[in-house]
């Protein structure tokens, strides 16, 4: 934690919520109340939105504690710095979920846009990748100390966790995993809508919009960085 962050965080976290709870909430009416066919896809984005405002309200909380301060600022205030460190091991396992959730979301919407068995088998590889990897890092997140307790009661109780080098390696295995897997599913949507029968300019046009719209979706949670 370093100082000087928990304002950024609070105020990060609060706007990316919104924007992220907006966009979830049009697309639902939109698919409910115009489209009349609401999906797997909506229904995993819901959900993916759910842990999203848990993962949130865990920073919102979190920042009153101490989340974003330097280790200084704990030294006269040992409740504050369990406190802080419970809701950043709950936000973990709520933004694993989050991100999980919503690429799976985006690829179930894709599998509706391909025909070539190529394509589904891609789409199918991201939806393993991000579970398997999403699994990995919730577990080892949950079990990295034991009792798993002592991430947040090192302070007043005797434990031991992974040593660095280990959890260093699961971060950097999920990270490059959830870095391809984004990639793919940022790329795919041009590739499918340039084999479509319309200008090209057209299909340029609905690519962009497709690929940033992917993207977003799958930043929306990215304020986690800001709690490192």
């Amino acid at each position: 934690m370093s100082s000087g962050r928990s304002n950024a965080i609070l105020i990060s976290t609060s706007v990316l919520l919104g924007i992220s709870l907006v966009t979830v909430c049009l697309r639902c009416y939109v698919r409910l109340r115009i489209v009349k066919a609401f999906g797997w896809d909506d229904s995993l984005m819901v959900t993916a939105m759910i842990f999203n405002i848990g993962f949130a309200i865990c920073g919102i909380i979190g920042t009153t504690y101490g989340i974003g301060k330097k280790a200084e600022y704990f030294q006269s205030r040992p409740d504050d710095f369990q406190l802080a460190m419970l809701y950043w091991w709950l936000a973990q396992l709520f933004y694993v979920v989050t991100c999980t959730m919503m690429r799976m979301s985006i690829a179930v919407m894709l599998l509706r846009l391909v025909i070539d068995r190529v394509f589904f088998g891609i789409l199918y590889g991201v939806m393993a990748l991000s579970t398997i990897a999403g699994l990995i890092f919730f577990f080892f997140t949950i079990f990295q100390c034991t009792p798993v307790a002592y991430y947040w009661g090192r302070l007043t109780m005797q434990g031991k966790c992974l040593n660095t080098n280990t959890l260093l390696g699961i971060a950097y295995f999920y990270s490059a995993a959830a870095t391809a897997c984004d990639l793919t599913i940022g790329i795919l949507p041009a590739v499918l809508i340039w084999n479509l029968r319309i200008s090209h300019r057209a299909k340029l046009g609905i690519a962009v919009i497709l690929g940033i719209g992917c993207m977003l979706v799958l930043l929306l949670p990215s304020q986690r960085t800001l709690l490192v």
